[in-house]
C-alpha cells in the first residue's frame, strides 16, 4: 500500500510562490496552458501546490525549465520527495529570465 502511494506521487512536483498565494482557479488554469501533462493540480491552506504529471519526464522538464513566473510572482519547484517535509526556505537569491531585444551579436558572451 505504501509503495503503491509512492508510485502515485512519483509524477507530482510541489511547489510554492514567493510573494502572495495566488487563486487557485486561475492558476489552475494557467498551468495547464503551459505546461504539458499536468494532470491535476491541488492546493494546500499553508500556500503549497501539488502539481501532478501524466509522466515523470513531463514532471522533470517542467522543473528543469524554472524559473516559471505566474503573474510577475517566482514559483520554488521541486520533485516530490518520500517523507518530505512542507516548509519554505529563506531566500536570498531568486533566479530570473531576462530578454535583451536586439543586442548586438559582438556583446553575446558568457563572460560578466
Amino acid at each position: 500500500m505504501i509503495r503503491a502511494g509512492s508510485k502515485h506521487w512519483n509524477t507530482t512536483a510541489v511547489g510554492y510562490f514567493l510573494g502572495k498565494k495566488p487563486y487557485f482557479h486561475h492558476l489552475n488554469e494557467f498551468v495547464h496552458s503551459i505546461w504539458p501533462g499536468v494532470r491535476d493540480v491541488k492546493a494546500t491552506s499553508n500556500g503549497f501546490f501539488f502539481f501532478q504529471f501524466e509522466t515523470v519526464a513531463a514532471m522533470e522538464e517542467v522543473i528543469e525549465g524554472s524559473p516559471w513566473l505566474y503573474l510577475g510572482q517566482p514559483i520554488v519547484l521541486q520533485k516530490w520527495e518520500p517523507g518530505m517535509v512542507l516548509r519554505k526556505l529563506k531566500h536570498t537569491e531568486v533566479p530570473v529570465w531576462i530578454k535583451l531585444r536586439h543586442l548586438p551579436v559582438e556583446l553575446w558572451t558568457t563572460e560578466v
